[in-house]
């Protein structure tokens, strides 16, 4: 999507933004049970880069 944007519609998303749209999928990904996905929600109840990790290896086996 992000770059179907950037090149037919000539507009990009905040970095911040692409961040969290980036998270938000890892999170889908998690919840559908992907292995090797995994997100920790914060202290506020959220799920923040920092509480995401993807082992990439894994995924591909």
């Amino acid at each position: 999507m992000e770059r179907n944007n950037r090149i037919f519609r000539g507009k990009e998303s905040t970095p911040s933004t692409l961040a969290s749209k980036i998270i938000d999928e890892l999170h889908l990904w998690e919840i559908a049970g992907a292995k090797g996905v995994k997100c920790r929600k914060n202290s506020s109840g959220n799920v923040s880069p920092a509480f995401c990790s993807v082992q990439f290896l894994s995924l591909l086996l």
